[in-house]
């Protein structure tokens, strides 16, 4: 019976590379669980007579902690990152802005509404639903008192 040919054809060896190529696709791909099931797989698969370097575990550990810490500053970066599109799509209500849509049309109107939906700001502009990335110009609505219109703001 031949050992060499064990070690060359071992489960270990596959399951070595997929964290590598999983984690190379995103984050989505590959989780706590899927990451821990892996490392449980790899234990279990192991050569007898060449069990797993005290290192590699402690770096797979570490690499786990370090997964960990990305998904929460993942998580965090979104959750800010909608906080300012809600911000920024909330200071246009009540503004006339200009738009671009995707078909070639042009809007103008008052801002009277906003709305958040994928991660995508859409603006109520005189009824019409207009997204946020499509605002070209944003100027002061006139006031009743004056008529002026206040100034302007253009991408």
């Amino acid at each position: 019976m031949a050992v060499t040919g064990v070690t060359d054809t071992s489960p270990v060896q596959q399951t070595q590379t997929q964290p590598s190529v999983q984690t190379a696709t995103g984050m989505d791909g590959l989780g706590e669980d899927a990451f821990l099931q892996l490392l449980l797989a790899q234990l279990k698969n192991q050569d007898p007579l060449k069990p797993m370097d005290n290192t590699e575990f402690i770096s797979q550990m570490a690499q786990l902690n370090s997964l960990n810490e990305l998904m929460a500053l993942n998580k965090t970066m979104r959750s800010l990152i909608t906080s300012q599109m809600v911000t920024q799509g909330s200071a246009l209500i009540g503004k006339t802005v200009r738009a671009n849509l995707d078909t070639g049309e042009s809007v103008q109107g008052v801002v009277s509404g906003m709305s958040i939906s994928n991660n995508k700001v859409t603006l109520t502009v005189d009824g019409q639903q207009v997204p946020m990335d499509a605002v070209r110009e944003v100027t002061d609505t006139p006031t009743d008192d004056s008529g002026a219109e206040g100034g302007s703001a253009a991408w």
